[in-house]
């Protein structure tokens, strides 16, 4: 996997390197097709499978307009995590491009269920989560995290897997 710059408005866009004619996938919602157990982006016959942990490092980093060139189906795994594409970002690695940025910012909370999974969105001045897991074989425990925009957001959770089942 190697991660190219890109122009700006570009958004996140993966080439597989190893299909010929090294289509294009954008990393859009409407290219979402699969999100059990991970994120499988596709268009057409064109599959890009667990993409969340380098969307997630880019995220972020705050790196918003990428080519990510895959010569396989998927990026590397790694530990389950964003950290290792977080480590390996080069210092200085990024530059800002010319025109706005888009951010989506809710002006109401969305909600999300699928059976007992919930997950809601609220509007806030500052980037906040808020996870409690009522898993049957543990006990219910809460995470708590709140930062600024500003703060290095991304190393901070990089860390944390996504080993889920949605």
């Amino acid at each position: 996997m190697s991660i190219l710059p890109a122009p700006a408005a570009a958004d996140c866009v993966f080439r597989r390197t190893d299909l010929e004619g090294k289509p294009e996938l954008e990393a859009r919602i409407e290219n979402v097709s699969v999100t059990n157990r991970s994120t499988t982006l596709a268009k057409g016959n064109v599959k890009i499978h667990t993409v969340e942990h380098v969307l997630a490092a880019l995220a972020g980093l705050g790196v918003d307009n990428a080519i990510i060139e895959l010569d396989a189906n998927e990026p590397p795994i790694a530990d389950g995590s964003s950290r290792e594409f977080t480590r390996r970002h080069p210092r200085g690695g990024h530059q800002g491009t010319a025109g706005k940025k888009r951010i989506h910012h809710p002006g109401e909370p969305i909600e999300l269920r699928t059976g007992d999974a919930m997950m809601t969105v609220f509007p806030d001045e500052h980037f906040k989560i808020t996870c409690t897991s009522t898993d049957k074989k543990k006990p219910v425990h809460a995470v708590f995290f709140h930062r600024d925009h500003a703060q290095d957001v991304g190393k901070e959770l990089s860390h944390a897997r996504t080993f889920v089942f949605f």
